[in-house]
């Protein structure tokens, strides 16, 4: 594929989805993934674009082995540029790329992005970055199902709601979701996207909340 057909690709890739019927937050996530793609492309000045060009954009920009076993987030990342290289190559993209696909609600995609763009960074392992996006997921959709559709909205009391809502749970479940949650907190508090963070007083806020319905 020429760097100057790659526009056109994704347009046509973008609509085809659509065509298909798959949801907005699917359309939006290959979207947002491609278009980076293309920015790197036109800030290396490649002429050619290969799948060697989709592999070292992956492994530059994301630290992801492209062949590799990947977690949920590094998949969220990968699956949109292989569904455009197929539909360069075919026409049509494998159904299987979609089978992937999250559930996170639509109003959060972006930020889920984001979040999956920052632990990709950390010196983690697969099976972890899995478990923290996973739990972001969870947290997000609840947050759809209570009506906060802005995280800056997101206060210390829809927290303790949702703690509250995880008392029938075992206590190493309660522990991972503490872990978990105080982190993303953490993450959203140091990108100023909510005014608290997981901790309060210089203590696990989180993990206090737990212990309080332990």
């Amino acid at each position: 594929m020429l760097r100057t057909e790659l526009e056109t690709q994704i347009t046509n890739c973008l609509h085809r989805l659509g065509q298909d019927g798959h949801s907005k937050e699917v359309i939006d996530t290959n979207k947002w993934v491609t278009r980076h793609f293309a920015e790197y492309c036109k800030e290396k000045q490649y002429y050619r674009i290969t799948f060697d060009v989709i592999a070292e954009f992956l492994k530059y920009k994301y630290a992801i082995d492209v062949f590799s076993k990947l977690c949920a987030s590094q998949m969220a990342i990968r699956r949109p540029l292989l569904i455009l290289w197929e539909f360069y190559r075919t026409g049509t993209y494998l159904k299987s790329h979609l089978y992937e696909q999250t559930s996170v609600p639509a109003i959060y995609n972006g930020l889920y992005l984001e979040f999956c763009n920052h632990i990709n960074s950390l010196a983690l392992n697969v099976s972890t970055k899995s478990a923290k996006v996973r739990y972001a997921k969870i947290f997000l959709s609840y947050l759809e199902k209570v009506e906060i559709f802005n995280i800056s909205k997101l206060t210390k009391d829809h927290v303790s709601q949702y703690i509250n809502s995880k008392s029938g749970m075992t206590y190493s479940t309660k522990q991972a979701i503490a872990y978990n949650l105080r982190g993303m907190l953490n993450w959203l508090h140091s990108n100023n996207r909510i005014n608290f963070s997981g901790l309060h007083n210089q203590q696990p806020y989180i993990t206090r909340l737990m212990q309080s319905i332990t």
